[in-house]
């Protein structure tokens, strides 16, 4: 015999979720470490070696692309 209860089907919409933060979290594991290479291109040396690391108080600064763009890639040896 049957219940009479409400009965729930989640199968379809519990799916779709697992998806969903399956597919957010290799997008997360993906860019967490571009935004940090991008990050660590506009933060002075001193910043980048400091311990503990600064995640968010830092000062921009864009002297090595500045250095890049002015002397070329390589500097000379």
């Amino acid at each position: 015999m049957r219940s009479k209860g409400l009965n729930f089907t989640f199968s379809g919409s519990l799916k779709s979720l697992m998806l969903f933060i399956a597919f957010g979290l290799i997008v997360i594991v993906n860019i967490v470490p571009i935004l940090w290479g991008l990050k660590t291109s506009i933060m002075s040396p001193s910043d980048i070696f400091s311990y503990p690391p600064k995640l968010f108080n830092f000062e921009a600064s864009f002297e090595h692309y500045i250095e890049s763009l002015t002397e070329g890639i390589f500097k000379p040896f």
